[in-house]
């Protein structure tokens, strides 16, 4: 019976190419042929594992939780090799790596093998992508942000899984209701011969749980989305100076007082994993093929763990877990020894929690000040020798590899470990561009590159695109082909300081596609050629529009698992100038990088929606909402691009601005503040009057005496950009210009430490119209301004978008 399958696979026509049955596998398996046949799974179908192989039978629930959700029930048995009817799954036999696996799939039998239950786990994702997409059934719905106001107190919805209050999590149930397949008992898979393998062994994920709290749902959530797409790695990052994640039982004050801050508005933020929700995760992961390696930072953004320890500190403090994103200058005293036992106690219960080989410990963004006035610190320099405190901090990173390395495992770090001197043993995380690992290779030390051109999720798709992730080329052009071999792989970095978990989906997709496909393909033809500027996916040898067909028809996946993903890009520019003469807007919109295929832009204006050719211009004479759309094959790519336009009194107005703005920050339109073009929020857009220090005034002149009864002034506060709502904004109106009538001010005190981009509108009504031809507009800055340690010699700045006159 084997032989004769065997024999019907070498029969079929292995010709077809996969675009013609429009195959949408994301990442794209190495080598691909597909016949014109197919193989239905039905009641009659058993999945045959090899003989002795339980950690191949563990993972094939991957497959049957799939099939359950279409009444489809398939017993699993052992056996040693395929049979008719029949899925197999076996080892790959000879030298394999353990991610490698091939699939034969015939009209009589799936023949699944795997170089280990990880290749397996990656055959049986491929398999899952090759069925239809309606077996798949939606992930429960993702909470708001469980850290706030806390675990205990927050009212869970009743679909929430998992409680975040830190009680024992409930085992992992991974089955679906099926209610969402109507196709009968049966699916049917094209019948193809399959080789693949990934590229890189690092493959990864960094999720940071310190700034926002992520709950088990959704890490759980994640890690299944990165097992569809392949990724192994799951760094977790658990401490930081807005939180420590992990409860350590030889120090319970890190679970009751450093989990915990009070945000700026009083509400009391936080949680953490008990160890046994750790290893849940830790577990869940690795079931789908997913090693979680933990991070536990050190020397610097250790504010959250002096909270509740602050002996470990240089100074008396007092330290508090803090409740704003930034480099915090209290970090752990590299002189004193009981810094080093306190660690050996934290890691020493953070390695029976996680069996990864490799133990990240941060070592970014370390302040120095503490050191150099901390007689310990400095009695650390002379008796070991060192030079100053950048020395300092590479021999505290080195004493802690040799530590894991006695503990027989592998210290991760970001690259300003190699600050100083590198540990010996000591692998580099290049985040500050590729040179950390350039540097890190050329010693002869492993390196994982996730450069913040290309691999920082956190970062607006306006800045890091869909298409730019896809140019990324990990392995720097500067390294030869031995030093190469030191590229682990790549990861890309979700920090949360700007994300709740419920905006994770839009951070994430679909710019996680990309990176997969980057990590597990073949290096591109070109990949010498990749860098830090590299934007365009030709430059490399990526296949763009390839890429884009296959991706369009995964959304249908991601869309029936409930992924909200965001645009691919921002690829439409849409403008609007105020054109007097015709009192209207002319509008001009042109279109970047893109897919090759038929594109077009879709103007929406009112009810209207116009067609239009990618580049051109249009008039609007009403004011209301404008958007565009680019589409390629009549798809939508690309997040749209929208205006808001509002007739009043002061379009077109001459204007007298004091102090003059800050050239930084230059407008680069007309009329900047009185085209009726409401801002959006992206102070680099070229839209804004900036002043940084003084106080701002603006005089506008409207040209003859109208009657004028509000006024508004729409200005920005970012706090993390030291961009800050003004403390007041006064309107007054004249006749003459010399005269003055104080029309109102309005107040607005949102906290400084707020770093959220917020808009807010000042607004003033007058009891009665007046006429006036002249409005002044004074706006003053924040006297009192939090003391930021990493920018306490800059002056804050005040963002005027525009002024509106009625």
């Amino acid at each position: 019976m084997r032989h004769a399958l065997l024999a019907c696979c070498l029969l079929l026509p292995w010709s077809l190419n996969a675009a013609m049955i429009d195959l949408s596998l994301v990442p794209p398996p190495r080598s691909l042929d597909l016949a014109s046949d197919t193989f239905t799974i039905d009641g009659e179908t058993v999945v045959v594992v090899e003989t002795g192989r339980d950690d191949l039978r563990s993972r094939v629930f991957l497959l049957l939780d799939l099939l359950h959700s279409a009444g489809i029930v398939v017993p699993v048995t052992e056996g040693d090799g395929p049979m008719p009817g029949a899925i197999f799954v076996g080892s790959l036999s000879g030298e394999s790596s353990p991610d490698n696996y091939t699939l034969d799939v015939m009209p009589d039998g799936i023949v699944l093998r795997g170089g280990s239950a990880d290749g397996v786990t990656w055959g049986l994702q491929t398999l899952r992508q090759l069925l239809p997409t309606g077996l798949e059934t939606p992930y429960p719905r993702v909470v708001d942000d469980p850290g706030r106001p806390d675990g205990d107190l927050r009212a869970l919805p009743p679909d929430c899984r998992y409680p975040v209050n830190n009680l024992k999590p409930a085992p992992a149930v991974i089955g679906r209701s099926g209610d969402g397949w109507r196709g009968g008992p049966s699916v049917t898979v094209p019948c193809l011969r399959l080789n693949d393998g990934p590229r890189f062994g690092w493959r990864g994920v960094l999720l940071d749980c310190c700034r926002h709290f992520v709950d088990i749902p959704t890490i759980e959530r994640l890690i299944d989305l990165m097992s569809l797409h392949k990724l192994n790695r799951l760094h977790w990052h658990l401490t930081e100076d807005q939180g420590w994640r992990l409860e350590i039982k030889s120090r319970p004050k890190l679970a009751s007082v450093a989990a915990w801050r009070t945000d700026h508005d009083g509400v009391r933020y936080g949680g953490y994993y008990t160890q046994d929700e750790a290893r849940h995760i830790v577990d869940y992961a690795a079931a789908r093929g997913i090693t979680v390696v933990p991070e536990i930072e050190m020397p610097g953004h250790s504010q959250a763990a002096l909270s509740a320890y602050p002996e470990l500190g240089c100074t008396d403090g007092p330290f508090a877990v803090q409740d704003s994103w930034g480099v915090w200058p209290d970090v752990y005293c590299a002189g004193d020894d009981a810094v080093f036992d306190f660690l050996a106690e934290v890691l020493t219960e953070v390695l029976d929690i996680f069996p990864s080989e490799f133990i990240h410990v941060g070592g970014d963004e370390c302040p120095k000040h503490r050191w150099k006035e901390c007689p310990k610190c400095q009695e650390r320099i002379r008796t070991e020798g060192l030079k100053d405190e950048h020395e300092l901090q590479s021999w505290f990173i080195q004493r802690m590899e040799r530590w894991l390395a006695a503990a027989g495992r592998r210290l991760i770090g970001w690259d300003e470990i190699l600050e100083g001197g590198l540990a010996p043993g000591a692998t580099v995380q290049s985040w500050r561009g590729f040179e950390g690992a350039v540097a890190a290779a050329k010693q002869g030390h492993d390196t994982v590159v996730s450069p913040t051109s290309h691999a920082y999720f956190d970062y607006d798709i306006g800045g890091t695109d869909m298409i730019e992730v896809y140019a990324y080329e990990p392995v720097p052009a500067e390294l030869n082909e031995r030093e190469a071999r030191h590229v682990l792989g790549g990861e890309m970095n979700l920090w949360t300081e700007y994300a709740p978990q419920i905006t994770h989906d839009e951070r994430l997709f679909p710019r996680l596609c990309s990176m997969a496909e980057v990590l597990w393909t073949p290096a591109p033809p070109h990949a010498d050629k990749g860098g830090r500027d590299v934007s365009d996916p030709a430059v490399v040898g990526r296949d763009l529009s390839d890429y884009w067909r296959r991706l369009s028809g995964h959304y249908e996946r991601l869309d029936r698992l409930g992924v909200r993903r965001a645009g691919e890009g921002r690829p439409i520019t849409l403008t609007a100038a105020w054109d007097g003469q015709r009192d209207g807007w002319l509008l001009a919109w042109d279109v970047g990088r893109r897919p090759s295929g038929n594109a077009e832009v879709r103007v929406t204006a009112g009810d209207a929606v116009h067609r239009e050719e990618p580049e051109g211009t249009g008039f609007r004479r009403d004011d209301g909402r404008v958007s565009a759309q680019l589409w390629v094959d009549e798809r939508p790519f690309g997040a749209p691009q929208e205006l808001k336009l509002v007739k009043n009194l002061a379009l077109g107005s001459t204007m007298k601005v004091e102090p003059e703005p800050a050239e930084k920050y230059t407008p680069q339109v007309a009329d900047p503040v009185t085209d009726g073009v409401m801002p959006d929020g992206d102070y680099r857009d070229g839209r804004w009057l900036a002043w940084e220090g003084p106080d701002g005034l603006v005089t506008l002149d409207l040209g003859e005496a109208r009657e004028v009864s509000a006024a508004s002034a729409v200005c920005l506060h970012a706090g993390g950009r030291l961009i800050y709502s003004p403390e007041r904004v006064t309107f007054e109106v004249s006749r003459d210009g010399d005269q003055w009538i104080e029309l109102g001010s309005d107040t607005w005190r949102l906290p400084p430490e707020v770093m959220a981009r917020v808009l807010r509108t000042y607004r003033v009504e007058a009891a009665e119209p007046l006429e006036a031809r002249y409005v002044r507009v004074r706006l003053e800055q924040r006297r009192v301004l939090p003391d930021w340690p990493w920018y306490h010699e800059n002056e804050p700045w005040i963002f005027l978008g525009q002024i509106i006159v009625e």
